[in-house]
């Protein structure tokens, strides 16, 4: 089997592996993922463990979708494990754990203090999945620097009760706190799952109106998923991010009204069957792929000047919406790399 990576010794203590853009670094005691752009996460040896596998994984998946290799040749090297019918898969040793010399695992239960420096490392995220299931987790202490929380970052912590909040945090992926104490243990009446300025996730049961917080700067990714029965949502200006799919398939959602201080648009409205006009706020600057895909009944969309992109597919399959553009060129600027705008006409 191919090498998993390449490892190059650092010092006595600090030694890390590649792949991509992503490097997994092991000094004083802790792992810690870095993704090329400045973006850095301490996470649990259990997840450094998926991080290596993950590449070995999907190069084999690929060897037989491409039909190039039979499935039990192309995971040669790896342990397959048949459990209730399903089959895992396990490497036979792990670079990860070649990584431990001289200082031990850190133990992640009770109360937890993430550093905000680990070697030259400052701390500004948490990954996807960093802690998912450590069971013995009660509390968080996040750094202060800490700016993005990721998909499932705590998911199934299944003690876990506490976390503090950094207040420059910007931005909160899909379900991070699933199957917590911090979840479980609210009041499931409540319209929302929030915690200080971020809403987490909103109830699948709301109804007509919903008026965001006026504490709240962020919305996590997918925060209004499925809420079927929502028809109008307002936002305070304040909110500066919105998550990716936000409101995927709130689908009576016929009327929002869009903060100012939001600058990238991300796929927001996707399969939302009643929408029928958004106004965007000057100062958007993108619309993301798919942003208002199978928005069947949208009919007017007026968007700023301060747009200066509009990804693939934003408006597929609306027919019949007219695009009211604002801005002083004769083009909208977008992609050109497939047809987004299927549109009979145009405002003036």
């Amino acid at each position: 089997m191919k090498k998993l990576c390449d490892r190059l010794r650092r010092s006595e203590v600090s030694q890390y592996f590649s792949y991509g853009k992503i490097k997994l670094y092991y000094e004083d005691g802790w792992f810690v993922l870095e993704d090329g752009i400045g973006r850095c996460s301490v996470i649990s040896e259990q997840k450094a463990r998926d991080v290596e596998l993950e590449p070995v994984l999907n190069g084999a998946r690929q060897d037989v979708d491409r039909g190039g290799a039979p499935w039990e040749y192309a995971f040669r090297g790896i342990e397959i494990i048949e459990e209730n019918g399903t089959r895992k898969y396990k490497l036979p040793s792990y670079e990860a754990d070649k990584m431990i010399r001289s200082a031990p695992p850190v133990e992640i239960k009770g109360r937890f203090e993430i550093p905000a420096r680990v070697g030259n490392h400052i701390i500004n995220m948490v990954w996807d999945e960093a802690f998912m299931e450590c069971a013995e987790l009660e509390e968080v202490i996040l750094p202060e620097k800490v700016t993005f929380i990721g998909d499932s970052a705590f998911s199934k912590c299944s003690a876990l009760r506490s976390i503090h909040i950094p207040k420059g945090l910007t931005r909160v992926g899909n379900d991070p706190f699933q199957e917590t104490k911090l979840e479980t243990d609210r009041d499931p009446s409540e319209p929302a799952f929030i915690m200080d300025h971020v809403l987490i996730k909103a109830n699948p049961s709301l109804q007509g109106e919903y008026v965001v917080p006026e504490q709240i700067t962020v919305i996590a990714d997918y925060a209004f998923q499925h809420c079927r029965s929502l028809t109008r949502i307002v936002i305070p200006d304040q909110v500066a991010y919105i998550g990716n799919g936000a409101f995927y398939d709130c689908r009576s959602l016929s009327q929002i009204i869009l903060p100012k201080e939001v600058k990238e648009f991300s796929p927001y409205f996707s399969n939302c069957d009643n929408l029928e006009e958004v106004v965007l706020p000057e100062g958007v600057t993108t619309i993301g792929p798919a942003a208002f895909y199978a928005c069947n009944k949208l009919k007017k969309v007026t968007i700023p000047q301060s747009i200066q992109k509009v990804d693939d597919w934003a408006f597929g399959g609306c027919h019949t919406a007219e695009i009211k553009y604002i801005g002083k060129s004769k083009e909208i600027p977008r992609k050109r790399s497939c047809p987004i705008f299927p549109i009979r006409k145009r405002g003036k």
